[in-house]
């Protein structure tokens, strides 16, 4: 084969696998990246939430309560285990005073929070422990404090909005309650129940 007769056929070659080679390549270049975590949930964590909560009290033969609304918040402390789950402690309270009456709900709890996705903030909470509730009435001539203990539980959900890796702002909505507190008043046991319920929210920081 002539020289000439070589060229033209490398030429024709380069020709017709050339667009072959330029997809191929514009292929790779746009295959998406991984996505990157929300932010960074490995270790430990902290977070602590004001807002508000309306509360509503129950006992046999007295009923429900009047929903009363006042100031809430949550302190927790958290590990994160996976990306998508923490575990962690978390206490809660609310708190009013009106007419010398105080009532006072708070709960200790074991509580694991689940993000359904890694590049998205929202999670899901679910939690047990312990739950007090007391009502101190200081309005008559001798004061009265009726008190509960018991198993309680709550569920909630928020969004970690990251203001950098390590802190964000987080929005939250939770419900707690507590089931089969006895109850005690001013230390003599009342051989009944007193139990609250309450819907917190509010915004927290946290850092993690």
């Amino acid at each position: 084969m002539r020289p000439t007769n070589i060229i033209r056929t490398i030429a024709a070659v380069a020709l017709l696998t050339a667009p072959a080679a330029v997809s191929a390549q514009g292929r790779g270049m746009s295959r998406p990246a991984a996505p990157a975590p929300a932010s960074d949930r490995s270790g430990y964590s902290l977070s602590l939430g004001l807002g508000g909560a309306s509360s509503a009290f129950t006992c046999p033969g007295c009923g429900t309560s009047d929903r009363q609304n006042s100031g809430s918040g949550y302190l927790r402390l958290g590990k994160g285990f996976t990306p998508s789950v923490m575990l962690g402690v978390e206490l809660n309270g609310w708190n009013k005073t009106e007419n010398q009456v105080t009532g006072r709900t708070g709960m200790l709890s074991a509580i694991a929070q689940w993000y359904p996705s890694l590049t998205s903030g929202f999670f899901a909470k679910g939690g047990m422990g312990i739950g007090r509730t007391t009502i101190d009435d200081k309005s008559g001539v001798t004061p009265d404090k009726l008190e509960s203990t018991g198993f309680g539980y709550q569920v909630g959900m928020g969004y970690d909005m990251s203001i950098n890796r390590r802190w964000s702002i987080t929005p939250y909505v939770n419900y707690l309650a507590t089931a089969g507190a006895n109850a005690t008043l001013n230390g003599v046991n009342q051989n009944q129940k007193l139990d609250a319920n309450y819907f917190q929210y509010g915004l927290g920081l946290s850092w993690h």
